[in-house]
Order: structure tokens, then sequence, then C-alpha cells
């Protein structure tokens, strides 16, 4: 289950809350086309990746980028061995689907070894 963590400017009149909602509303698409892989488990689907949304606080440092998109997800070999394509595809749609005044942004997709579980209490 990839988790995506999005980082953004504040928003103002050149970065409306309507184009976040609807670049964060195309991410788990854009994700799991990107990152499934024919290692067993490595199938996704866009319910299987999660975001996370947060702006830029006063005291982060961003280095003049608008947009951060983090990704994290499982290491399989198949998708460790094309991972800069990957990453560039997904940075390729994230630009199509962004719309206004030029935005500086990037990708980072880290793959590790990970574990889910569910878990419900009575």
């Amino acid at each position: 289950m990839p988790y995506v963590r999005v980082r953004h400017v504040p928003l103002n009149p050149c970065n409306d809350r309507e184009g976040v909602a609807r670049f964060v509303n195309a991410l788990p698409q854009i994700v799991a086309e990107a990152l499934t892989c024919s290692d067993p488990d490595g199938s996704l689907t866009p319910q299987d990746v999660e975001v996370g949304v947060e702006e830029y606080g006063p005291m982060d440092i961003s280095d003049d980028y608008h947009l951060q998109v983090m990704v994290d997800a499982n290491d399989f070999p198949s998708r460790r061995a094309d991972l800069q394509q990957r990453t560039q595809r997904i940075a390729d749609q994230i630009a199509a689907v962004i719309i206004g005044p030029p935005t500086r942004f990037y990708v980072w997709v880290r793959l590790m070894p990970a574990a889910f579980v569910e878990g419900q209490t009575r």
C-alpha cells in the first residue's frame, strides 16, 4: 500500500483549494498505474494508495519548491529495476494535471521493505 505525502506552499490566489483538490484526487490513479509491477502483490489499484496533504509551515525550508510529492512503497525487484522511469512517469502526469501558473515540484519515490496489517478493536 503506497503512501503519498504531499507538501505545498500555502494556498493563495494563484494556488487555489480547487486546484489542489483536483491534483490530490488524481494522485492515487497516477501512482497506482506507475508503480504496478509484475511481482506477487505488486499490482495496485487507486484504492490501495493513501495520500496525506499538508502546507509548508513558517519554519520549513523548501528550496523554492511549490510542491513536494514523496511516495513510500514496497520494494519489489521489477519496481526497483526501472524506478527512475516510473518516477518520471509520475512527474509527467502530475505536470499534466496541474493547471495555473508554473509550479516547481519534485517527486521522490522511496522503495523499502514493508508490511501492512489491519486491526480492529472489539
